[in-house]
């Protein structure tokens, strides 16, 4: 990103100097490049910022997780293993003795990118929760050991690249395994804008469909895919919806229209001691998703919920919401019934603390390559 704009700003000083020193006419366009690559590094420089402090704050919080019970940075050798056991193959952030480029096979240094991926072992089904946005994904998972030719279903959360971009690497190294979401998660177009202006792309490859017409399943009512693994495909929406989806966008024959979420769906896997609860972003509102399983699973008990709370903005790199109202949402989740809260990815670093003052040692942060039971 930093060269992006540094390439504008010297392009832009080029052309206003030969403006200046041979043809006048070049002088217009240069001084307008100049000024665009002169805010695009202070608008970089902000964000440099952000991001500095957020990965900071962010390994604090990782140190801190580590210490709670059941949480582990996976190797190939240490990685946890039982009745339900999860590895996160990929989240925004990795344990700074972890850091390094999965590519190089290392079964020590496995890399982070802003998405998200899990990686379920069930009494002997493989299975994985969302894919990230490209293929670090599955290189981290060749340097933690795991086989992704043995992986016997994807479960994609919702029609968003950073937990779905890797579906093509997946479908090319892996024959097999069925791919379960919302139809409309991958047949429609999905967009953020940033001040109203700014527009980027978000959606799912839409040639997968032509490619590998038998490999998805598409999810419309409440459905089984495997035993004792559930989909849920649509929330309900009794609470305040989280700030950030304003910037997020589908297109529709209008044009682009607000996102209303009813692509993103959520994974509950039943076990004999509780419900283990996973949205990939909560774009739904954890606090309607967790009323949402419960109309689906009167009396059952929640051992879990996994997921990002859609809480950081990943454009500026703050939190979205207000103080008070992380901390609101903090306690309505406390008062709800269930042990553990494993978050990140788009919860951030901020947020993750003001809920964490709500909910102790209920709530851990994942990260890449982290490992626990369930």
């Amino acid at each position: 990103m930093a060269k992006r704009f540094i390439k504008i700003f010297l392009a832009g000083a080029f052309l206003t100097a030969a403006g200046a020193m041979f043809w006048w006419v070049l002088a217009v366009p240069g001084v307008l490049l100049l000024l665009l690559g002169l805010i695009s590094f202070i608008l970089f420089s902000f964000q440099n910022k952000n991001l500095l402090r957020e990965k900071s704050r962010v390994q604090e919080i990782i140190r801190e997780s580590d210490k709670k019970t059941g949480l582990i940075s996976a190797t190939g050798k240490n990685r946890e293993v039982g009745n339900c056991s999860f590895t996160v193959l990929l989240e925004n952030h990795v344990k700074k003795e972890q850091a390094g480029d999965s590519r190089e096979g290392s079964h020590n240094r496995i890399s982070n990118q802003h998405g998200l991926s899990i990686y379920l072992e069930k009494l002997g089904l493989n299975f994985l929760m969302d894919t990230g946005p490209d293929a670090t994904a599955f290189n981290n998972a060749r340097a933690l050991g795991i086989d992704i030719t043995r992986i016997q279903g994807v479960f994609i959360s919702h029609g968003h690249f950073d937990h779905g971009g890797g579906l093509d690497y997946f479908l090319k190294n892996n024959r097999q395994a069925p791919v379960y979401l919302s139809e409309k998660a991958i047949k429609e177009e999905y967009y953020a804008k940033v001040a109203g202006v700014i527009k980027r792309e978000l959606s799912l490859d839409h040639y997968l469909l032509d490619e590998h017409p038998d490999r998805f399943v598409f999810i419309k009512e409440f459905t089984e895919i495997a035993p004792g693994v559930w989909v849920i495909p649509a929330m309900d929406q009794h609470h305040p919806l989280p700030s950030g989806n304003r910037m997020l966008y589908r297109k529709t024959t209008r044009g682009l229209e607000q996102d209303d979420f009813d692509h993103e769906q959520a994974l509950v896997i039943k076990q004999e001691e509780g419900l283990v609860v996973y949205s990939g972003c909560c774009h739904n509102g954890v606090l309607n998703v967790m009323d949402t399983v419960k109309k689906h699973f009167p009396g059952e008990k929640v051992k879990a919920i996994l997921g990002g709370f859609h809480l950081y903005n990943p454009v500026l790199l703050k939190m979205e919401e207000k103080k008070e109202e992380v901390s609101s949402l903090g306690k309505r989740l406390n008062e709800k019934e269930f042990e553990k809260c494993f978050t990140g990815h788009c919860t951030g670093g901020e947020a993750y603390s003001i809920l964490e003052e709500e909910l102790g040692d209920r709530l851990v942060y994942f990260y890449t390559g982290a490992s626990f039971k369930l």
